[in-house]
């Protein structure tokens, strides 16, 4: 069985992206990483694809694409302007990403932005599916039924003045991301500019984790 290596590049925008596929018919092979399906849907399909091995095993494939990735830096190269020069977001050993970064990606603004206009679309054409949400929703609020709304409030109250809130605190922590990002800020900053859960940066910040949402804590 044939097992081949490929860099393809979008046409476009040039951003290159190493890969690998069993497919004998190697060119028609579009790609799975999350980093360049979502180029692909913003800036359009039209890319070029180019072989770099046609590797026998899986050991061989691995070999090659720790290669490739280390000799082009394929996670952490940029341009000039600071944009990825690779789509990859690990190196390449064929082993795919995790939903960790899925949900970064989920996060860019362009990303988010035109899920929402897909949403807004849907509704618009389709209202009759807009107002039994609407109603659905309203029913199974649990903040709609008596005494709920008051109880949480209170709790909400009581979190916020005491120490347990993690926007209390103040030091500053080194993460870095499975993508090459690194951030010294505090907890609640990152949370807030990654849109992360409140749970899982707590818990990698007092040791319980040792990765959350592809973070580490440096």
């Amino acid at each position: 069985m044939s097992i081949y290596l490929l860099v393809k590049t979008h046409a476009k925008t040039g951003l290159k992206y190493l890969c690998k596929t069993s497919r004998q018919d190697y060119c028609k092979y579009k790609g799975s990483g999350l980093y360049w399906k979502d180029h692909l849907k913003i800036h359009g399909p039209e890319h070029h694809t180019e072989v770099l091995k046609e590797c026998h095993t899986n050991e061989e494939l691995r070999q090659w694409g720790r290669y490739y990735s280390t000799l082009w830096n394929i996670v952490e190269a940029k341009n000039t302007n600071g944009k990825k020069l690779w789509a990859n977001l690990v190196p390449e050993e064929g082993q795919g990403i995790s939903g960790d970064v899925g949900r970064i990606i989920q996060n860019r603004p362009e990303v988010k932005a035109k899920n929402i206009a897909g949403v807004k679309k849907f509704y618009a054409n389709n209202p009759q599916v807009k107002e039994a949400h609407r109603i659905k929703a309203l029913t199974n609020n649990p903040m709609n039924k008596p005494g709920v709304r008051e109880k949480h409030k209170n709790a909400v109250s009581e979190s916020n003045t005491g120490m347990k809130n993690n926007s209390y605190d103040l030091r500053l922590h080194t993460f870095k991301h499975i993508t090459g990002i690194v951030e010294t800020c505090t907890q609640n900053d990152l949370k807030k500019k990654y849109n992360l859960k409140k749970a899982g940066v707590s818990q990698l910040v007092n040791g319980h984790k040792n990765f959350a949402y592809g973070w580490i804590l440096l």
